[in-house]
């Protein structure tokens, strides 16, 4: 009965809703009192603390903590004690640093040697912070490259992939790299602090990398199952840590160290056998400078609760602007997909207004460099870079823009060649008037619109290209999968389902036949590697946006799976549009075998055409109110020609 008392105190607290969440631990602690169970009372007043916190009662707060404190240092406790006490020092940092400090630093002895990485990466944060107000920041960027250190150290011990991908989806642990950032900014060091937010965005990629490997069998299936077996045993041994006692416990943390040492050497075999002497963490920046083009610029965006951080690479030097904080920015781009993603819509000033914020003196890097690289984070993987507007001209006009998922990731993956020989092109699947049951919830049927200028967008590729074809019930899932080790050149002109929770579940729409249903999940999706794949299917770059991670959806998968270069759209493109667009990038492609370059003037050909009023788009394929378009000549808007984007892990065409 407190157990369930608990939990819905739990659900409460998560909606907010304090009053009812203070009733059912009151009663929860009346059950725990009636049978005499020490340790789980000192659990629930634990949580009554930080729920009065939460409120604002402080004296109360302070009642409950104190008793909480005594009861579980009697009762053994140690990881609850650890974790009141790093909270009881979040709650005082601002108001209070030097009361903090000495909660963080009677919790650290307890998380070292409860062998918690996660505890102690959390204890350090709080130290850090402290160090960090008092103006300590050296000593702030030791205790926070420990934090980063352990929290990755955690984050590695996480069975499942979707929790280790959300891993920094913990409000505190969120914190660590961008105050990394912050810190190593302040002073100065920004190659530092350049390498310390490509650690951040590299981590999950080269996860999906290493899993993808293993999928392969490119890793003994023998070192695997120990590996398993090894972080199985790391997790018995810290839960025995947590409940033991003098000798007993100091015998375990020995034997759990040793266990660790040998996960670490197992992980190390591992990973040689997928990227050969290549480390992750042992890349200098010199090497990651030269992935890059000469006369190229990137720009690395970190997104931090108060302050986000842009750093310019230019060559080999840094340069460092000064952004606002994730809500503020996100509130501003949001403003501006909604009137890129509406065509009766005018996008201008908004495209202007983020871009002087975002960029304002870089304005000029930007105009003397040949080559634009983004490597974005947080809310900036949302919209395209290119829509942003200086000197009253979209910045898709002034040079060719690629996205980077992290240039630590095509550092590791350069060298790996390209296996696929072969160019295939599928189109205009055989939906009818059926319906599927909607991959995304599972939940209630869609129907499937045919796609009739897909039919004559995938026509014309196969002729530029001199690919292999598929079209209507032909473009199945079993054909698609069957190709898919060979090819070197692809094009999928169909519909895609985008899971906003699970992104195993997002899948693309084919043609069903037999027994397959022709909904092509991405866990089911397995390329050997390509030189250039393009989903011209609506969102098929979007998904679940993960903390440093990006968007969790086939950009990332395909990436980790070897595709070098990848076009997808981030919102539902018209396509008619399409039509127009993919034949001229694949033509200028095949000429320049630059895909940056081809997307460029794909984009720009359709806004010469659209200008000059030559290009109008049949309004019988738009619907409802956007066939005012063709009739008011607004084929100009972005909303036609700008969701595509390139991400590659080739920045040297």
């Amino acid at each position: 009965m407190a157990g369930i008392e608990s939990n819905l105190a739990a659900i409460f607290r998560q909606k907010k809703q304090f009053g009812k969440a203070k009733e059912a631990l009151r009663r929860a602690l009346a059950v725990n009192e009636k049978i005499g169970d020490l340790a789980s009372c000192a659990r629930v007043l634990a949580n009554l603390a930080l729920l009065s916190w939460d409120m604002g009662q402080q004296e109360e707060g302070e009642r409950f903590f104190r008793l909480a404190k005594e009861k579980l240092t009697r009762s053994g406790d140690t990881a609850a004690l650890a974790g009141l006490l790093n909270e009881r020092g979040f709650q005082l940092l601002r108001k209070d640093p030097t009361s903090a400090e000495k909660a963080f630093r009677q919790a650290f002895p307890l998380v070292r040697s409860l062998r918690d990485f996660q505890l102690r990466s959390l204890t350090e944060l709080g130290l850090a912070q402290v160090a960090w107000q008092k103006g300590k920041t050296e000593e702030a960027i030791d205790l926070l490259r420990n934090a980063a250190r352990d929290s990755e150290l955690q984050r590695g011990r996480v069975s499942s992939p979707l929790f280790r991908d959300l891993f920094f989806e913990v409000e505190k642990l969120r914190q660590i790299y961008p105050l990394l950032v912050a810190a190593l900014c302040r002073q100065g060091q920004l190659g530092e602090a350049f390498l310390a937010a490509e650690r951040a965005k590299a981590a999950g990629l080269l996860d999906e990398l290493l899993r993808r490997s293993e999928g392969r069998r490119a890793v003994p299936q023998h070192l695997l199952a120990e590996r398993e077996k090894l972080r199985q045993r790391s997790a018995e041994l810290r839960a025995k840590i947590f409940r033991a006692q003098g000798e007993e416990k100091a015998r375990l943390v020995a034997e759990f160290d040793a266990n660790e040492k040998e996960y670490q050497f197992l992980e190390e075999k591992i990973w040689s056998l997928v990227a050969g002497k290549v480390r992750p963490t042992q890349i200098s920046f010199g090497q990651l400078t030269s992935l890059l083009p000469e006369k190229s610029l990137l720009l690395e965006f970190v997104c931090g609760t108060r302050r986000s951080f842009l750093l310019a690479l230019l060559g080999e030097k840094v340069r460092l602007r000064t952004l606002p904080g994730e809500e503020e920015l996100r509130s501003l781009i949001d403003r501006l997909v909604q009137k890129l993603r509406s065509p009766l819509e005018r996008p201008e000033k908004d495209a202007e207004e983020l871009g002087q914020l975002l960029l304002g003196e870089f304005t000029e890097l930007i105009l003397s460099s040949e080559r634009l690289f983004v490597v974005p984070d947080g809310p900036l993987h949302c919209f395209p870079f290119g829509t942003l507007r200086i000197k009253r001209r979209w910045l898709v006009e002034f040079l060719p823009i690629a996205y980077l998922p992290s240039l630590t990731f095509c550092f590791v993956t350069h060298h790996v060649p390209v296996q696929g020989r072969e160019a295939f092109v599928f189109g205009d699947p055989a939906y009818g008037p059926a319906a599927v049951l909607d991959p995304r919830y599972g939940l209630g049927q869609i129907p499937l619109v045919p796609l009739p200028g897909s039919r004559r967008e995938a026509e014309e590729i196969a002729q530029i290209l001199g690919a292999k074809l598929y079209l209507g019930e032909e473009a199945t899932e079993t054909k698609l999968n069957e190709v898919l080790p060979r090819a070197r050149l692809l094009h999928l002109a169909l519909h895609c389902f985008v899971h906003p929770f699970r992104p195993e579940l997002s899948a693309l729409a084919l043609s069903p036949k037999g027994s397959d249903d022709g909904i092509l999940e991405l866990r089911e999706l397995n390329p050997a590697g390509c030189e250039l794949a393009v989903l011209s299917a609506c969102e098929s770059g979007r998904g679940r946006l993960a903390r440093g991670e990006g968007f969790l959806g086939f950009g990332r998968k395909l990436l980790a799976c070897g595709v070098k270069n990848l076009v997808v759209s981030l919102w539902p493109v018209s396509d008619v549009a399409s039509q127009r667009l993919m034949p001229t990038f694949w033509r200028s492609y095949s000429e320049s075998r630059d895909p940056a370059q081809a997307l460029r003037q794909a984009k720009l050909s359709f806004l010469r055409e659209a200008r000059k009023g030559t290009l109008v788009l049949d309004a019988g394929t738009l619907r409802g109110r956007f066939r005012k378009v063709k009739k008011e000549r607004k084929a100009a808007h972005p909303f036609f020609w700008a969701g595509f984007v390139l991400y590659t892990g080739e920045p040297k065409p």
